[in-house]
C-alpha cells in the first residue's frame, strides 16, 4: 500500500511498517487529515524513499 493508504490504516488506529521495516504507531504518526492525494501527519524523521516506498499495516493485539 502506499503511504497515502497507510496514513488512512493508522488514522483508524493501525500500527504500520514501512518498507525499510520501521513501525510507526496511530499517535507517533499523528494524522490530522487525509486528502484524496496528501495527508498531513508527523513524518517521525522518514526518508524519501521510506516515503515514496510500499507499506502495510498490523492490527496489534492486546490481552486483557
Amino acid at each position: 500500500m502506499s503511504i497515502l493508504e497507510a496514513a488512512q490504516y493508522s488514522f483508524h488506529g493501525f500500527t504500520v511498517i514501512s518498507n525499510s521495516g520501521k513501525r510507526y504507531s496511530s499517535d507517533m504518526l499523528n494524522v490530522k487529515w487525509i486528502g484524496l492525494h496528501y495527508a498531513s501527519m508527523n513524518n517521525c524523521g522518514m526518508t524519501d524513499e521510506e516515503r515514496k516506498g510500499e507499506w502495510e499495516a498490523v492490527i496489534s493485539l492486546r490481552s486483557n
